[in-house]
């Protein structure tokens, strides 16, 4: 939605008026735009392909609208990134799940070997899971805007994508609790079938990558790391954001999802309390319970904390809702420091020119809009290796 023209308020004008201002500043003109909600799109004067270049209903040509990366604050920056490392996690899904249905999906149908009734057992809705993803990725990318003096990995800004989220969270949901409850039927269905000879060599036929387990398995692997992709975005979202509340909601029904079955849940809770037993507290470091509420791990293992050029070896446990640094002692966990809790979490950079190391700055307050300072605290981490620096992604 353009805002202002060279200093001239025109949100409430006609798309008219403002396109025979914007046509009278020659080839040079100052814009303030921002991303028009959602509910707006459907008004001419506000899609995203008019403010593109595309003609209005007066049929007069605007200018094409681009946002300048330099002058985003540090913050919006980094939000920028999670958005764009979220889009391109759900594009290289969706392109796995598309090869999957037309690799092995659909010349399966067609095989003698396997029944109607078991190959969709093994499939189940595999379709549907594609065909949601698709909906979801073409609704975060319709309203994107055009960023210059950026790189190639970063070509557009995004204003919001909870909203696509929150509309969709009740699909994604119903799609996934279907695909996952069909799981261990899909799952004995795959082994019988490694028993049948023409099965294997279709298997082999090419392309044979990705292969059909792993097309299989990728749904589950999905949406269990969607909340941490989402929860990226949301730690670089300011207060104010209407993407607050959305992503919020989202990463909580999303998280819920992953853990719906009784027997996970009952492993989850007698894994809490472990960790619980094994925690020690160091003076400086207030006692807390580590179970609470719906609080589970996520993933751990040991990472180096880099201060004043000191390597100092921790053993890191992510949760749902916080980052835990402990050292361990024994057969004891001594936490070291409190607790960081995700929502804090301001900024992870994980573009450090050393291919094993992050970084992440905790807030004690949220900024405001237009702060383009960040007040908090910054911690150096290490992985042992470059692949072990992906337990900081996660």
């Amino acid at each position: 939605m353009i805002l202002a023209v060279n200093g001239k308020e025109v949100s409430d004008l006609s798309c008219a008026y403002v396109s025979k201002l914007l046509r009278q500043c020659g080839d040079s003109v100052e814009m303030v735009v921002q991303q028009a909600p959602r509910d707006m799109l459907s008004n001419p004067c506000y899609t995203p392909d008019l403010m593109n270049g595309a003609k209005d209903k007066d049929h007069t040509s605007l200018p094409p609208v681009v946002l300048d990366w330099e002058t985003l604050p540090p913050l919006e920056q980094k939000r920028q990134q999670a958005i764009q490392d979220l889009i391109r996690s759900e594009d290289h899904y969706l392109t796995d799940l598309k090869f999957g249905i037309e690799r092995y999906l659909l010349p399966l149908k067609k095989k003698e070997f396997l029944s109607p009734e078991k190959h969709e057992k093994m499939f189940n809705n595999i379709k549907e899971v594609s065909d949601i993803t698709n909906k979801v990725l073409k609704s975060l990318t319709i309203s994107r805007v055009p960023l210059i003096n950026t790189s190639p990995n970063l070509p557009y800004y995004i204003y919001s994508i909870g909203e696509v989220y929150r509309e969709n969270s009740a699909e994604l949901i119903q799609q996934y609790e279907e695909y996952l409850n069909g799981r261990k039927a899909a799952h004995q269905e795959f082994n019988r079938l490694h028993n049948v000879g023409e099965f294997m060599t279709f298997l082999q036929e090419p392309p044979a990558l990705p292969d059909l387990c792993n097309i299989l398995q990728q749904p589950r692997e999905h949406i269990g790391s969607l909340p941490c992709l989402l929860q990226g975005v949301l730690s670089a979202t300011p207060l104010h954001h209407p993407d607050q509340a959305h992503l919020g909601h989202v990463i909580q029904v999303l998280s819920a999802l992953s853990r719906t079955s009784p027997s996970k849940k009952k492993s989850e809770a007698r894994k809490m309390a472990d960790i619980q037993e094994r925690l020690i507290f160091s003076s400086s470091v207030k006692p807390f319970p580590i179970k609470e509420g719906d609080r589970v791990l996520v993933h751990e293992g040991s990472l180096y904390k880099l201060d004043k050029k000191k390597k100092h070896k921790v053993y890191a446990m992510l949760f749902t809702d916080l980052l835990l640094l402990t050292k361990e002692v024994g057969q004891h966990l001594k936490v070291v420091q409190d607790p960081m809790f995700l929502s804090q979490i301001m900024i992870q950079d994980f573009n450090c020119d050393d291919g094993t190391e992050f970084h992440i700055t905790v807030v004690a307050t949220l900024p405001s809009e237009g702060d383009k300072v960040i007040h908090g605290d910054t911690y150096v981490l290490r992985g042992k290796t470059a692949e072990s620096r992906k337990f900081g992604k996660r």
